[in-house]
C-alpha cells in the first residue's frame, strides 16, 4: 500500500470531524478536578461548538501559559484544520507537561513528543 493511497483526502478529513464528545472525555480525564458535568455531548453543530468553546475558555482561564484566544469552537466544528490542530496540539502539550510533573515520562519518551 502506498502512502498516497493510505492518506486519502477522505481519511485526512476524518481528524477534523471529531465531535465534542471526544474533547469532553479528554478534558474530564486530564482535568478531573474541573466539574464538566453540566456539559453534555451536543446534538447539533451549534451545541457542539458551544461545548468546545466552553472547554477552550476553561483552559484559557486556568492555564496562564497558553493563549487559546485564536482557537474557536465554531471553527473546530466547521472542520478548520488550523483550529483543530491547534487545540489537539495544546491538549497534547498539556498532557506531556502533566506527565513530566508527575515523573511519569522519562527522557527517552520525551524525545518523541513532537
Amino acid at each position: 500500500m502506498t502512502t498516497s493511497r493510505y492518506f486519502s483526502s477522505k481519511k485526512i478529513k476524518f481528524i477534523f470531524q471529531i465531535r465534542d464528545g471526544f474533547y469532553l472525555q479528554v478534558f474530564e480525564a486530564v482535568f478531573p478536578e474541573i466539574d464538566l458535568s453540566v456539559l453534555k455531548q451536543g446534538e447539533s453543530e451549534e451545541e457542539m461548538a458551544q461545548n468546545i468553546q466552553t472547554l477552550i475558555n476553561i483552559l484559557d482561564d486556568n492555564l496562564e501559559q497558553y493563549d487559546l484566544k485564536q482557537i474557536s469552537g465554531n471553527e473546530i466544528v466547521n472542520g478548520n484544520p488550523i483550529h483543530c490542530l491547534n487545540l489537539l496540539h495544546t491538549i497534547k502539550t498539556i498532557i506531556i507537561e502533566l506527565l513530566k510533573e508527575e515523573g511519569e515520562m522519562d527522557e527517552d519518551e520525551m524525545q518523541g513528543e513532537d
